[in-house]
């Protein structure tokens, strides 16, 4: 698979204003490989692996539907 596959896994971080809230973080986590950090200015990082295209759609409107204000967005295949 190549990075161009929608279907590659990537590692995929992604910068939300401020803090998550726990129960916010235990859902994800019951759908997605994720972790969390706290990142520069009080936002927090979120990283989840082996996420292909579809997954970080999925993890993007689960963040957006929880409030959640997403300032950035990388990913880079495993």
């Amino acid at each position: 698979m190549t990075r161009d596959d929608p279907a590659t896994p990537m590692r995929c971080e992604v910068v939300v204003a401020g803090p998550v809230a726990a129960a916010v973080l235990t859902r994800l986590r019951t759908r997605f490989d994720v972790f969390s950090t706290q990142g520069r200015d009080g936002d927090t990082v979120l990283v989840v692996d082996g996420a292909d295209q579809a997954t970080q759609r999925a993890f993007l409107i689960c963040l957006w539907d929880s409030g959640q204000v997403v300032v950035g967005l990388s990913s880079l295949p495993r």
